[in-house]
């Protein structure tokens, strides 16, 4: 037999519920292997799609739908860069994999076990004492009815009673959640979106936009704050509409302006009051301002008698 010790990089370690994952093709799961290969002990990697192409053996097409397949599940997190290749962030243990791989497990033993689906029963009835005389013997001259109502006395005096059962242990304390459990619930219940129904894709969207306001020192306080902006503040909030993850990061900027001035819209109404450069103003303004100068010459000309 070969020597199968690793001598450097040679292994890659993928987690059991990535690769008995039925709904991740074995394409994008051969992709994760490699790129924990290749990023090692770093925190990333940052292969270009053709050495990874040229490295499997696949074209780049293949490897942006298998790189597409572990984002959407969360596995893999991308940062492009400007003029270099896309940095790759491998996670592990996206939010609530290993715990789907889990609750399988825990299925799956109880229908192999044929003894957990039997009954138990459970016999309270106390046994007699033992005793150092030895039972009398078929019939023995010297066994007598005394003996046998004495064994009878000496049976219930001396019976045991059934032992109490041993006090239930205290139910173990869930353990608090991390940063990221938290920021994912956030967000989601800011969505709208119901975790018992979420899809791999979702999750993975929520992962990554998680992690991005994270890294931007947001909390779910900061969340509960742009709640407040985006139904106060927002015309899809204002009908009724819940924003989606990707809202968050690009409104962010509107709900910090508009919590800073106060929760109003004074500073809006102010840029609406001033004069509107046609070069640089949207359909909506020019409307409004045209509005505005129709019902000024009305009033002048009522104001001077003339016909309306």
């Amino acid at each position: 037999m070969g020597n199968t010790k690793a001598t450097g990089w040679t292994f890659a370690q993928v987690p059991i519920w990535l690769l008995c994952n039925e709904g991740i093709s074995d394409g994008a799961k051969t992709l994760f292997a490699y790129l924990k290969y290749r990023q090692g002990t770093d925190a990333a990697c940052w292969p270009s799609k053709q050495t990874i192409a040229d490295d499997l053996g696949v074209s780049t097409e293949t490897v942006g739908r298998r790189l597409g397949e572990l984002d959407a599940h969360g596995y893999v997190v991308r940062h492009t860069r400007r003029g270099r290749s896309t940095l790759y962030e491998m996670l592990a243990e996206p939010e609530g994999e290993k715990e789907r791989w889990e609750a399988k497990v825990e299925v799956r033993k109880e229908k192999s076990n044929p003894l957990s689906k039997m009954t138990h029963v459970k016999n309270d009835v106390p046994l007699p004492p033992k005793s150092d005389t030895p039972p009398p013997l078929k019939n023995d001259p010297h066994d007598d009815t005394h003996k046998r109502e004495s064994i009878t006395e000496n049976f219930a005096a001396g019976a045991a009673t059934p032992s109490e059962p041993s006090p239930t242990p205290p139910p173990k304390e869930p353990k608090p959640p991390t940063p990221a459990q938290e920021m994912f619930n956030a967000l989601a219940d800011l969505c709208q979106y119901d975790l018992a129904l979420l899809s791999g894709k979702d999750r993975g969207i929520l992962n990554r936009v998680g992690k991005q306001l994270r890294d931007n020192g947001k909390t779910p306080k900061h969340l509960a704050q742009f709640a407040r902006y985006w139904y106060a503040a927002d015309w899809r909030g204002q009908k009724g509409q819940a924003p989606t993850p990707h809202d968050v990061p690009s409104n962010w900027g509107r709900a910090k302006e508009w919590l800073e001035n106060g929760g109003n819209n004074a500073r809006r109404d102010e840029r609406r009051a001033e004069p509107i450069d046609a070069s640089q103003a949207t359909k909506r303004q020019i409307e409004d301002q045209q509005t505005a100068y129709a019902v000024r010459a009305l009033a002048e000309r009522a104001a001077a008698g003339a016909p309306v």
